[in-house]
């Protein structure tokens, strides 16, 4: 069988989406530790973007103005890991390795391999990235839990989660199972009965995930989401899509609170904790301290920066911005965020 390019960057792409929550799910189905089989995946990324470059010899697509700047932008942050883990690595919260990992197998490497491969099937990197979900997302239904072991303690948490995957990224899983299926019982024309019927259950499904995390994050992510999406459509077709949706969305919530779910479920209130009684909720403090501590890093050292993460939490080598604003910088082919995704997605679908 020919394996073509465009089929090793469809790969590329779609474990973009769901690589993540798809590791964390099996690892937590098949009690295997997360960590390695998360930069197993990272380098199996890597390897697939340099197999490209290589067959690619060099030749990329004329990137825009935006991906030449956020190329750069990854260079420099570059030179800024090679500066802290060689001479400050004690100030980190990883160890090098897997900054590096993170660095060249999710975000370098892939970037300059996606840059190079022309005409991608669209239709491919649906249907890749829909089954990554799915096989992710039903791990997760089954044994995703509310309780967790609090100093010996099983304690009642409110939000489901699983042992290598927290409330807020079981949530999101959730979101961009459901934004995929949206669009894609509203956007594309000719679909079988099945495929009508899987995309329902997947959107069930995504949206169980959602309640179930009882996070903002992914509430507001795919609120956000849908809006865009439904205002850039045109006419009869806008109304259609906010209000047939808005209903599907309003029917499955007041299902989910009126079922037996809800009593282990914390969803309404931690949705309104941060207006209501804001120091009861612990996470709501830690990300006061984060945002707090992180914005006077950036008034200390607004021009060259302190560090590659927050000096005082020493949070993970995830680079929020980074990770959103490389992959704005390619939209038709892939961005992980589901502000950015929606987007596309309305802007691509045949409801014109």
């Amino acid at each position: 069988m020919l394996i073509r390019v465009t089929d090793l960057a469809t790969l590329i792409i779609a474990l973009s989406f769901a690589g993540y929550p798809l590791v964390a799910s099996i690892s937590a189905l098949t009690n295997l530790p997360n960590t390695p089989m998360s930069i197993v995946m990272r380098g199996f990324l890597l390897a697939l973007a340099i197999l490209i470059l290589v067959h690619s010899e060099g030749r990329l697509k004329r990137p825009g103005k935006l991906a030449l700047a956020l190329l750069a932008i990854l260079i420099l942050y570059g030179l800024r890991l090679v500066f802290q883990t060689i001479f400050v690595a004690d100030s980190l919260g990883q160890s090098r390795a897997t900054y590096w990992i993170w660095y060249f197998g999710t975000v370098l490497f892939p970037v300059i391999a996606v840059m190079t491969v022309r005409n991608f099937d669209d239709t491919r990197i649906h249907r890749l990235s829909f089954l990554m979900f799915i096989l992710a997302a039903v791990p997760a239904a089954l044994i995703g839990s509310t309780m967790a072991d609090v100093e010996g303690l099983l304690v009642n948490t409110g939000r489901a989660a699983l042992t290598s995957l927290n409330p807020i990224s079981l949530g999101h899983l959730g979101a961009s199972l459901s934004l995929l299926c949206l669009w894609s019982l509203f956007g594309i024309r000719s679909k079988s009965s099945t495929r009508r019927g899987l995309y329902i259950l997947g959107l069930v499904l995504g949206f169980f995930l959602i309640f179930m995390a009882a996070s903002r994050g992914p509430v507001f992510a795919i609120s956000v989401a849908l809006f865009i999406m439904g205002f850039s459509l045109r006419g009869r077709q806008k109304i259609w899509f906010l209000t047939v949706s808005s209903t599907i969305i309003g029917l499955m919530l007041f299902y989910l609170l009126s079922s037996g779910l809800s009593l282990n479920v914390n969803f309404i209130g931690r949705l309104f904790s941060v207006f209501n009684d804001f120091e009861s909720d612990g996470s709501n403090v830690a990300r006061a301290q984060i945002y707090m501590t992180s914005i006077q890093q950036i008034g200390d050292s607004p021009f060259l920066g302190s560090s590659i993460e927050n000096t005082v939490v020493r949070w993970d080598p995830h680079n929020l911005y980074l990770e959103f604003l490389w992959r704005l910088a390619f939209p038709a082919e892939y961005c992980r965020s589901s502000f950015y995704l929606c987007w596309c997605c309305a802007r691509r679908a045949s409801l014109r």
